[in-house]
């Protein structure tokens, strides 16, 4: 009998008879290809009985080198068999057991979610907090917008209207400042109704790229740690497919001001219900904008976390996200970012350029970071290499078979 014909038989993948012989289970001729025998035929009916058995292939190979050195006609060598059998299952009795033992944790950890979600008051959204009152700013005119139409509750702005004279508008619904340009520009083959936060977009990550991601971001915290004393403005951008501040935000000082931004008011909400539900008496801001041009005061912004966001912008947006945010950061700014990158004459950077319309120059290159950031005054002070995936994620669309997408830390100032 062929290998394909055998395989067959027995309802098995070629390449898993070719795997069996590689570890001695088959012992088939060989005349130029294999051939299977009656001796084959009756240890492949024991390897697949003894797999339903949950014998392990290490084991079934013992029992098989046992079978072929006794053929199993003694008595003695049933007797050996039969202690083989009534060992296995005891094991996996017990394995039942530790099962069972489980499945009761696991009813008990679900009626316990169970108690927590619906004990849980998610309360009234918090407004803007009127720290920012004097932060809000025409980003044409650099004069404070007028309010109007304000709706109050507990202290901060629900809705309202911000105006200047130049007939700029923004608007708040629901706590979050909405400007006129807040609109999707993302290409069709993204779903832009997720963010990160939601499972469809969470499966789209490898956990490859997040364990980096989370390397990157755990170097982000612990620089932030060390002036944690401070009183901070913070902003983070296109929180949309990235976020760091959300997660380590309850480690940091209830001082510092934190600005949120992307054009999905759908998300700004998601995420202002989580860092809410941690962190109740969070002053946050969450502005839906995806041009950068924000109704902020100039030189008002202490520190930038890049989660990625110059990456994502810089493949929608013919600039560079931290020149665009130059005229809001104050002298002594820092960012803080983790960045992705791919070698120079990747293919990658090839279909990035078919896949967007207009994206900025040498994006994802790997000088682009360092070239850019100096051309708008600021100097890369530390840098530390991550690591790299070959295998991202699917929603890295533009990303080639087997090439790496390098990741690294990095930390910039003013020159």
């Amino acid at each position: 009998m062929k290998i394909g014909e055998f395989s067959k038989k027995y309802q098995v993948p070629i390449d898993t008879v070719r795997y069996y012989i590689k570890l001695g289970l088959l012992l088939p001729e060989q005349k130029g290809q294999f051939y299977f025998n009656h001796t084959c035929v009756e240890d492949m009916e024991l390897i697949q009985e003894l797999k339903r058995y949950h014998f392990t292939l290490k084991e079934i190979h013992k029992i098989l080198s046992f079978k072929r050195v006794t053929s199993f006609n003694d008595m003695e060598d049933k007797k050996y068999y039969m202690r083989l059998l009534t060992r296995k299952k005891e094991e996996l009795c017990h394995e039942i057991q530790d099962r069972q033992r489980s499945i009761g944790e696991i009813e008990e950890k679900i009626v316990s979610l169970d108690t927590e979600i619906g004990a849980n008051n998610e309360g009234i959204p918090c407004g803007i907090s009127p720290s920012f009152i004097a932060l809000l700013y025409c980003p044409y005119c650099f004069v404070n917008l007028d309010l109007h139409h304000l709706f109050i509750r507990e202290g901060g702005i629900v809705s309202g209207k911000l105006e200047c004279r130049c007939s700029y508008i923004a608007t708040i619904q629901d706590g979050i400042l909405i400007t006129p340009d807040h609109y999707n520009v993302y290409p069709d083959i993204y779903n832009v109704s997720l963010c990160i936060y939601d499972y469809e977009r969470f499966e789209q990550f490898s956990s490859d790229f997040i364990t980096l991601a989370e390397r990157g971001y755990s170097r982000i915290h612990k620089y932030l740690m060390k002036e944690n004393h401070k009183p901070r403005t913070m902003i983070e951008t296109n929180v949309n497919d990235a976020a760091f501040l959300p997660k380590y935000i309850n480690s940091l000082s209830d001082e510092n001001l934190y600005i949120f931004s992307c054009y999905s008011v759908e998300t700004l909400q998601k995420l202002r219900k989580r860092i809410e539900q941690s962190k109740p008496d969070i002053q946050a801001l969450y502005i839906a904008n995806n041009n950068m041009k924000f109704p902020l005061k100039p030189n008002s912004i202490d520190v930038v976390i890049d989660s990625f966001s110059v990456n994502d912008i810089s493949l929608f947006y013919n600039f560079f996200p931290i020149e665009r945010l130059r005229s809001y950061l104050k002298d002594h700014v820092k960012v803080l970012g983790t960045h992705v990158y791919y070698d120079q004459h990747a293919n990658s950077i090839r279909k990035i350029n078919k896949i967007f319309p207009n994206p900025h120059a040498r994006t994802y290159y790997p000088s682009y970071l360092k070239d850019n950031l100096e051309d708008c005054g600021f100097d890369i002070v530390s840098k530390e290499y991550i690591g790299s995936s070959d295998k991202p994620g699917d929603f890295f669309i533009y990303h080639a078979t087997n090439e790496k997408l390098h990741m690294c830390f990095y930390i910039a100032e003013v020159g």
